[in-house]
């Protein structure tokens, strides 16, 4: 019994971790993927364009949209999980150097090769 959340950040909130914790049995593991703490705080100070809580996705016709965007440190994700009974069992991070090639320029033009991209939280219910 598996829950996978591939960038969850928009709906990672209390109530979506009660539901998380709901739908899986016991010894059920949940994989939740959010960009990294380290990629959304240095991005979202990188200019007075970006809001702490949401995502700003630029469109093919020049305007900008802000999407809810949360993106915690390892420590208050995993008081929330825990907070509903879920325990966090792993974290994992993709790093810049993971990757193939960097096209983005929100990546190239904030971050090095060091930094984490990607948290991957594996949780399990016991």
């Amino acid at each position: 019994d598996w829950v996978f959340a591939a960038l969850g950040d928009p709906y990672n909130e209390i109530g979506a971790w009660r539901h998380i914790a709901k739908a899986l049995k016991p010894s059920g593991a949940c994989v939740f993927i959010v960009p990294s703490y380290v990629w959304a705080s240095k991005f979202r100070k990188s200019s007075n364009k970006e809001v702490v809580g949401k995502a700003r996705f630029d469109l093919s016709t020049g305007e900008s949209i802000l999407l809810p965007s949360t993106v915690l440190s390892s420590d208050k994700q995993q008081t929330m999980i825990s907070n509903v009974g879920l325990a966090m069992k792993r974290l994992d991070h993709v790093y810049v150097r993971d990757l193939p090639r960097v096209r983005s320029k929100k990546i190239s033009q904030i971050l090095n090769e060091d930094d984490e991209i990607l948290d991957a939280y594996v949780i399990k219910k016991t």
